[in-house]
């Protein structure tokens, strides 16, 4: 759909950031600068919730016209039906941002299986909802299924990746101790 090119178009920048934190927890994985690591995902986290909030109003606010751009001859009743849509998934960019991070964050220091993990709890609970939410609410069940899947793919990827950056910095620590003993 419509809604769906726009959407993909505004989530680029949370892509590149996902990207970026691949490479970038790599490298300092092999240099074994976890505190660069934990400090690096900090400003990326924080950069990409302003990023976000702002692409988040790019939607509620143009979101109309963006749609415009993908559709010949919009008639006002679809404008409004993806403006709804668009709406629903601006106020759940800030976990989408997070998932791109956490998920490359995490496979850049060499984790996998949850990163593979969140992405099929994300897929489930979008075809969950999608299934279901649309028989008792209609069609916002629908615009849902995204947002939904987004937070239950960021929950296990923002846990798994504070407990694996802990995890590294403690050995780090330990690490250190013995060499000065």
């Amino acid at each position: 759909t419509a809604s769906s090119k726009v959407l993909q178009i505004v989530m680029q920048p949370a892509i590149t950031f996902g990207v970026t934190m691949a490479t970038y927890c790599g490298q300092n994985l092999g240099a074994k600068n976890y505190t660069r690591i934990k400090e690096g995902v900090k400003k990326c986290t924080q950069i990409s919730i302003v990023t976000s909030i702002i692409a988040g109003m790019i939607l509620v606010f143009g979101g109309k016209f963006f749609v415009g751009l993908f559709i010949d001859n919009p008639d006002a009743t679809i404008l409004a039906y993806a403006q709804e849509c668009l709406n629903y998934s601006a106020i759940f960019f800030i976990p989408l941002g997070l998932i791109f991070i956490y998920r490359n964050a995490l496979q850049g220091i060499g984790d996998s299986f949850i990163p593979m993990m969140a992405g099929v709890y994300e897929l489930a609970a979008r075809a969950l909802v999608a299934f279901t939410l649309p028989n008792f609410i209609g069609y916002l069940g629908i615009c849902l299924a995204d947002p939904v899947a987004w937070i239950f793919a960021c929950v296990p990827l923002a846990y798994t990746y504070f407990k694996r950056i802990k995890n590294l910095l403690n050995e780090k620590e330990n690490e250190e101790a013995l060499e000065v003993a």
